[in-house]
């Protein structure tokens, strides 16, 4: 059986995201938070708390251009949302989110295409 996101075919809504990502940052600017309208756009929940705050963080945060790339820490914040540890997880010192398994496998395919 294929995997699906939202309904939709695994790697139909990986290119969906990417398509919707690539398109609101360059007519709405803020890779942060193109990112998390993406992901969150194909998963069918949007967050606008989460969305507004994350404004900050494009271009490495501060618009520095120095920091941690806005794409990426957008979709680290979107990883954690749907998979991260709760509040009351963090209370009791659980480790372990399913954020961080997918966040990691992220990171590698990010360093490998953008270095």
């Amino acid at each position: 059986m294929e995997k699906t996101i939202n309904r939709t075919a695994k790697k139909e809504a990986v290119e969906l995201a990417f398509k919707i990502g690539f398109e609101s940052e360059a007519s709405k600017t803020n890779c942060a938070q193109a990112t998390f309208h993406a992901i969150s756009t194909v998963l069918g929940i949007k967050n606008p708390q989460i969305f507004k705050s994350l404004y900050s963080l494009a271009g490495g945060g501060a618009a520095s251009t120095y920091g941690s790339c806005g794409a990426f820490s957008g979709a680290m914040v979107t990883f954690s949302l749907f998979l991260g540890r709760t509040y009351a997880q963090w209370e009791e010192g659980k480790r372990g989110a399913e954020s961080s398994k997918l966040a990691d496998a992220f990171y590698k395919k990010f360093i490998d295409r953008f270095g």
